[in-house]
């Protein structure tokens, strides 16, 4: 995989632009300030970033997939989408890690962010279409935080109960499983 990986790669460079790389593995973190019932919390929120190039005139935020990745996973029509549907969980990870990146570095540069595959490097990067297919820049990075700050407000309320999910084939994947006793020996997840 990673020796077609770099032969695509070279193949890119075919286009005319040029091509900087960044950083790779970059760690990133931030605070976030969120308030539940009068009081704050400080919720630091971290992420390593596989890849982080110049191509052209973006900067753009790439994650590595050893597995496929379908195009609809990385285009969510709105907000509630990405902080609710697992399929979703991609785009998501790209958000959250422009949203990092930007508060760290903060940029004025166009920004794009998307997926190699490792199973399809051919395909090139996949890219991100944010929610409501807006540009994504410090605008919607705004609007990222403010349901960020929802979702964490959520999670932290006491009186939310933490409840197992009625779909259960949302469960596949999920390191919790034991935690919640959903899975049972035998099970297939």
């Amino acid at each position: 995989m990673l020796s077609q990986m770099i032969r695509k790669e070279i193949q890119w460079l075919d286009d005319g632009l040029n091509l900087e790389l960044v950083k790779l593995e970059k760690a990133y973190n931030s605070n976030l300030q969120v308030s539940l019932a009068g009081e704050s919390f400080n919720i630091k929120i971290r992420g390593t970033i596989d890849r982080i190039d110049r191509k052209g005139a973006y900067l753009r935020i790439l994650d590595y997939k050893t597995g496929y990745v379908d195009k609809r996973q990385l285009n969510p029509d709105n907000w509630e989408k990405l902080f609710s549907d697992p399929n979703y969980n991609k785009a998501f990870q790209l958000l959250m890690y422009t949203w990092l990146y930007e508060r760290n570095q903060d940029t004025a540069e166009k920004i794009q962010a998307g997926v190699i595959s490792l199973r399809a490097p051919g395909n090139g990067p996949v890219e991100l279409i944010p929610p409501e297919k807006k540009e994504l820049n410090r605008y919607l990075l705004d609007e990222f935080t403010k349901e960020l700050d929802k979702l964490l407000a959520e999670i932290l309320d006491e009186e939310t109960p933490f409840i197992q999910t009625p779909e259960e084939k949302l469960c596949k994947y999920c390191t919790f499983q034991e935690i919640c006793n959903r899975a049972t020996p035998g099970d297939n997840y």
